[in-house]
């Protein structure tokens, strides 16, 4: 499967779920707040790049950027 259909498939259940339980004004605020930080961040955009650093360490980054900050259904 290609990865436009995998992504859209994705996108489509994620913004199903955060609709039905009314958190859709949340998570974009909180999306909205990522796109900024990894703007402002060329550093940061290059290491969750980097194929080199694995998805775990990835995922802790961005956890402890954002924790307290956005909702868990973003996380």
């Amino acid at each position: 499967m290609s990865d436009i259909k995998v992504s859209y498939r994705y996108a489509s259940s994620f913004l199903s779920e955060v609709t039905e339980k009314g958190n859709l004004e949340k998570v974009s605020e909180d999306i909205s707040m990522i796109n900024t930080t990894l703007q402002q961040n060329p550093e940061l955009r290059a290491v969750l790049a980097s194929p080199v650093v694995k998805s775990e360490i990835k995922y802790s980054i961005l956890e402890e950027l954002f924790k307290n900050r956005i909702d868990k259904v973003t996380m």
